[in-house]
C-alpha cells in the first residue's frame, strides 16, 4: 500500500475572529473564535456550513474540519494532512 505524501493546509484570514480552512482545491470549512473558544464548521459556505465541535485549543478546532470534510470526501484529504496554523489574509490564497 502506497501513502500519500503529508499535505498541508492554508488558512485565511475573513475577519478579525473568523478563519477559513483551505485545502489546495476546496474550502473544507471555518473557525470562528468566540471569547475562549473555537468554533468549529464544516463546509464551503459559511451560511450553509454545519458546527462540528468547538474547543479551547485553534489547533484542535482546524482537525475538527480536516476531519468532517475528510468524512464527507474522503479522497480529498490524506490521514497523514497537517496544518500550517499561520493565517493569511483572506486574498491570499495559494495555488
Amino acid at each position: 500500500m502506497r501513502l500519500s505524501p503529508p499535505r498541508t493546509v492554508d488558512i485565511a484570514i475573513v475577519s478579525e475572529n473568523l478563519y477559513c480552512v483551505l485545502s489546495p482545491n476546496d474550502t473544507m470549512g471555518f473557525v470562528d473564535h468566540v471569547g475562549r473558544v473555537f468554533v468549529a464548521h464544516s463546509g464551503s459556505d459559511l451560511s450553509h456550513a454545519v458546527e462540528v465541535g468547538q474547543s479551547l485549543s485553534w489547533d484542535e478546532a482546524v482537525l475538527m474540519v480536516v476531519k468532517a470534510h475528510s468524512s464527507r470526501h474522503p479522497s480529498a484529504v490524506t490521514k497523514s494532512m497537517s496544518c500550517s496554523t499561520r493565517p493569511r489574509s483572506a486574498g491570499s490564497r495559494s495555488a
